[in-house]
């Protein structure tokens, strides 16, 4: 072979290194880009359920400031059922207090049910244990005291109840 041969095999030799060693930088570079595009989605997509939680969660405050509003409504309301002549008033008190019920509901708050079940720490907190003697199992709920409630699965505050606790014979 002769010498502009041999020139030129090396060139081309010197070439296809570099190509290669550009090829295997791109090649990183596209990985490197496809991983940031995945962690940039997960990002998205955790900030968008923040920010949802966050929305969900951001009445909590006022909600729990309209409750004992709504408690004192529903104990005039029992009260006013006893007075003879006070039928309207009761009528438009109902329909106040469903009124605000349903819009608490509409917006993710829901009562803890309390009658007949078996006391929960998870969403019940016991004010008192009354000893029973039958009927009731050990740990029923035989009363509410205070009414509880859960905003979109999470418990905004317990009901206050009292459980049976059997008499030892």
């Amino acid at each position: 072979m002769n010498e502009k041969t041999e020139e030129k095999i090396g060139d081309n030799e010197q070439l296809r290194r570099e190509i290669e060693e550009k090829s295997a930088l791109c090649k990183e570079y596209l990985d490197h880009l496809v991983r940031l595009k995945a962690e940039f989605e997960n990002f998205k997509k955790r900030a968008d359920k923040e920010k949802l939680e966050y929305v969900k969660f951001s009445n909590a405050d006022l909600i729990r400031q309209v409750l004992p509003v709504i408690e004192s409504l529903e104990m005039g309301l029992g009260a006013a059922k006893s007075l003879p002549g006070a039928q309207e008033l009761v009528k438009g008190l109902e329909m106040v207090v469903s009124e605000l019920q349903e819009i608490l509901e509409s917006n993710g708050l829901t009562r803890i049910e309390t009658k007949g079940r078996l006391f929960d720490p998870h969403v019940h907190e016991v004010v008192e244990h009354v000893e029973v003697s039958s009927s009731a199992a050990e740990n029923e709920i035989i009363e509410e005291v205070k009414a509880g409630y859960i905003l979109y699965g999470r418990v905004l505050c317990p009901a206050l109840v009292k459980i049976a606790k059997k008499v030892k014979s």
